[in-house]
């Protein structure tokens, strides 16, 4: 007898049960030790068009158990595919087994999630928005990202941002770095950016400078 093919995913996730959803965005395959892993980004069907949709972001094991689920977090982010900035992947993992996704939420806006599979309930460091709030890692431009700024194998936070003067063109933009230590991401440093910086190459010491504002 033929086998029943299973619903997607995002079809058997509790918030999917009772209203109508739809599929934004979804990575398979994210490497982790306990298995593949795979990551949507879910809309919760609006009434009509006027209405902003709910969106939540899951996290599943390689046979669809819903290893988290965001709670809302409101307007259409979806994860860039690659961002601005040369090596800014939408979704990576460190060594750690850390999962690291960068959302756009406008032309000049950005945020970065980090989820950690590992540890039960999943982990997220505080980065996802919820309902209202604003994500830990927001930033005024397009690019959010991983990097492994030292060459240890766990990947820095990298934040850039623009002071808008005179306006976000000509304005001065500025990279923060976060490590993560004792347990959290840690502010590390910044280095203000010129056309000659390539972000994908870092200094492999932290770019700390006084001169710059961290957030």
């Amino acid at each position: 007898m033929a086998q029943t093919a299973k619903p997607p995913f995002y079809k058997r996730n509790p918030v999917c049960a009772k209203v109508a959803c739809q599929l934004l965005a979804a990575q398979n395959g994210i490497p982790h030790a306990g298995g593949k892993l795979r990551l949507e980004v879910i809309a919760l069907a609006a009434a009509n068009d006027n209405v902003e949709r709910q969106n939540y972001l899951a996290l599943y094991d390689a046979i669809g158990t819903a290893l988290y689920t965001s709670s809302r977090i409101g307007g259409l982010f979806v994860p860039f595919a690659r961002g601005v900035q040369p090596g800014f992947t939408g979704i990576s993992v460190d060594r750690a087994g850390r999962v690291f996704v960068a959302f756009g939420t406008g032309a000049h806006s950005s945020f970065l999630v980090v989820l950690d599979p590992g540890v039960r309930p999943v982990r997220t460091f505080g980065t996802l928005p919820g309902d209202g709030g604003e994500p830990r890692f927001f930033t005024d431009t397009p690019s959010s990202g991983a990097l492994d700024v030292d060459g240890d194998g766990i990947n820095e936070l990298v934040s850039v941002v623009n002071d808008y003067d005179p306006n976000y063109a000509q304005g001065t933009s500025t990279a923060l770095y976060y490590k993560y230590e004792v347990g959290d991401f840690q502010a590390m440093g910044c280095t203000t950016l010129t056309a000659n910086i390539d972000l994908t190459k870092p200094p492999r010491s932290a770019p700390a400078s006084k001169a710059c504002k961290m957030s």
